[in-house]
């Protein structure tokens, strides 16, 4: 199933599929081209792996400047929380972990596509 929002008072649908869902941070910084960040997720930390398919995918779309801070450096992350401040056009993601990944946008456009129910 495919979520696709570009309004973010509609945030709170995306929010719902990923919240308490595992990402790599890793991974999350590897994988921003043609302005699309693309944040594999899953349910369980071992998930995650390359072979396993219970991955969901979290994108961002528009994007123009990709800020992470890890005062952890742990890797795995939970998401807590994701905001997103019109005036600045970015889109912060909160782990429990303390983590925090500003991702900064020209227009707002996500989608998320679950690889699990």
């Amino acid at each position: 199933m495919e979520i696709v929002i570009t309004d973010p008072g509609e945030l709170p649908k995306i929010l719902d599929k990923v919240h308490d869902k595992w990402f790599d941070l890793d991974k999350l910084k590897t994988v921003m081209a043609r302005g699309i960040v693309n944040i594999p997720v899953a349910r369980k930390q071992g998930d995650l792996s390359e072979n396993s398919g219970h991955k969901a995918l979290l994108s961002i779309h528009n994007v123009t400047k990709l800020e992470i801070d890890d005062p952890e450096r742990v890797g795995f992350y939970d998401i807590n929380e994701i905001d997103f401040d019109r005036v600045s056009g970015c889109i912060k993601i909160t782990g429990g972990i303390p983590s925090e990944i500003r991702i900064f946008v020209e227009k707002f456009h996500m989608s998320f596509d679950s690889g699990f129910a």
